[in-house]
């Protein structure tokens, strides 16, 4: 009896449409060997590892044990023991461990270290970190982890000499006490900080201890000319260096994602250097941004709007760059309980200011001003609790935004549901 065999190319599509089926993936392995590197690229490309030493432990028997599936990692998730509570103190000192069992992986891209505390190191462990470096590794997301110092946050950085990709977001360090409250971080008891050479491509710098420790450290480690993205998720009131940081990599920056500032941002804020209260622009400075090709604004939706416009505008107007081809517009999401009011709701921002302000001369070359949705995150963790504002936005804004589209530009509305 004649068999068919397909091409191969047909029999790793097929079994693409099961990336997400990890039971029939398993059968699949068993069938022929020429599946094997399709599932196994499926099934083992991202994993999630407990931080704890038992989990750990088992992680490294099982890469002595196959080899080969080290090959087929490719992003790593390292996250808390659920239900796990405080961490105890042999947890809190695996951050050394972890990346040596990590360092095994010859290909990993992306590492993700989800909620961990890690505690003090010693001496020793300090130095045995410095000798393990992750040579492939592009982009490391950090999400809610707390450190002993921020000196352990430049270490990790400094393990992956290919780094070009950094995200921040819920980045505390201190010191971590025995009854695992944590202090305020202590620079004079720390040693001498490793300053690693980063050559970021993109920079995503959100919520953390301190963004002004954060940004100093981020000048002194940055190469000129590298980075070409920018999010600032959220803008605080004590946030005094962002300025600075958008001066250094402004002349090479193309896009820029800015959310809203914080609630406790006020329209005007307390300069500490000149003691004098400035205006609320003074938060940022784009003037070197002259590179900027795509500049991506927050609307939160349930903020005083005309705070809102007034923040809006405020950025709007330092733009600088001669070259601005996108403005777009991130619309965080409505409840549906409020979906009646969605449409004053969204009227009650200054679009029609903002429209003026875009067809002024600095914003000659925008051929496109789209309106997206926000805070998609929040969005896709529950869905059902939040209306849809694709009928909604076009409503409100499309007669303002009129005139632009006859001035060139393309007015487009995009996954507003």
């Amino acid at each position: 009896m004649a068999t068919t065999v397909l091409p191969p190319e047909l029999d790793d599509m097929i079994i693409d449409h099961l990336h997400d089926d990890p039971a029939t993936l398993g059968r699949c392995a068993l069938v022929c060997r020429s599946w094997l590197p399709a599932v196994r690229h499926h099934s083992w490309s991202t994993i999630r590892v407990t931080a704890n030493a038992d989990d750990l432990a088992r992680l490294s028997s099982l890469l002595t044990e196959s080899p080969d599936i080290s090959a087929y990692i490719l992003n790593v998730v390292v996250v808390q023991k659920e239900s796990q509570g405080q961490p105890s103190d042999d947890d809190l000192q695996l951050l050394h461990p972890t990346l040596s069992t990590l360092s095994t992986l010859m290909k990993l891209t992306t590492l993700t270290l989800d909620g961990l505390c890690f505690g003090t190191m010693d001496g020793r462990e300090r130095n045995a970190m410095s000798q393990i470096s992750l040579p492939l590794v592009k982009k490391l997301n950090i999400s809610t982890c707390s450190f002993d110092s921020f000196g352990d946050v430049s270490r990790l950085c400094a393990t992956f000499p290919a780094l070009s990709d950094l995200r921040f977001d819920g980045v505390w360090w201190g010191k971590w006490l025995v009854d695992h409250r944590v202090q305020e971080d202590v620079d004079e008891q720390e040693p001498k900080d490793i300053v690693p050479q980063l050559k970021l491509r993109d920079l995503d710098l959100g919520s953390c201890f301190s963004r002004d420790k954060a940004v100093d450290w981020l000048l002194k480690s940055l190469a000129h000319g590298c980075v070409e993205a920018l999010h600032l998720p959220l803008i605080g009131a004590h946030d005094t260096r962002l300025k600075d940081l958008l001066a250094f990599v402004g002349p090479s920056l193309q896009h820029l994602d800015i959310g809203s500032p914080s609630g406790s941002t006020s329209r005007i804020r307390y300069d500490n250097s000149s003691n004098t209260r400035v205006p609320l622009a003074s938060h940022l400075d784009l003037s070197s941004t002259t590179s900027l090709r795509t500049i991506s604004l927050s609307v939160p939706t349930y903020r005083d709007a005309s705070f809102i416009t007034q923040w809006l505008i405020a950025v709007l107007s330092q733009v600088a760059s001669p070259v601005l081809e996108e403005v777009r517009f991130a619309i965080y999401p409505i409840l549906k309980t409020d979906v009646a009011d969605a449409e004053s709701r969204l009227g009650g921002f200054g679009w029609v200011e903002i429209a003026e302000l875009l067809r002024g001369p600095q914003f000659a070359q925008v051929r496109k001003i789209a309106f997206c949705a926000g805070r998609r995150t929040d969005y896709l963790q529950i869905p059902s609790a939040f209306a849809a504002l694709d009928n909604v936005v076009p409503m409100v804004v499309s007669k303002i935004f009129e005139p632009l589209r006859h001035r060139g530009a393309v007015i487009c509305f995009e996954e507003l549901r």
